[in-house]
């Protein structure tokens, strides 16, 4: 039994349950075959990985709330082709900030472009 892909105009075969492991298919690099338990350990490390990076977020001094009696601090800086921005509390950076110069914004001074950076 085959099917067409009408799509890509390409035949294909039915294979049985007992031969998908020997599957394979070739491209200009070589080679490859499918196994399922390389599959199983890609997820697994994907998992593992995704863990350790969520655990690491998420645990203080990371993500905190912020305390608005204290004072923040706003540095920023503007160049010829773009702007950024740092909002700091006590030697802490709560969030970066930074984008690219339209062709006007380029023909700004650099005092108008230090402003710029603010807003």
């Amino acid at each position: 039994m085959f099917a067409l892909d009408l799509k890509s105009g390409d035949f294909q075969m039915a294979v049985n349950r007992s031969d998908i492991v020997k599957t394979a298919f070739v491209t200009k690099n070589g080679t490859y075959a499918f196994r399922q338990t390389q599959e199983i350990l890609l997820v697994n490390r994907c998992a593992e990985a995704f863990d350790a990076v969520k655990a690491v977020v998420t645990k203080a001094p990371v993500l905190k709330l912020p305390d608005f009696k204290k004072p923040f601090e706003l540095f920023t800086d503007g160049s010829s082709i773009g702007e950024g921005a740092v909002l700091n509390r006590e030697q802490r950076r709560v969030v970066f900030a930074s984008s690219k110069l339209s062709n006007a914004e380029k023909n700004y001074t650099v005092t108008e472009r230090e402003y710029l950076a603010i807003v």
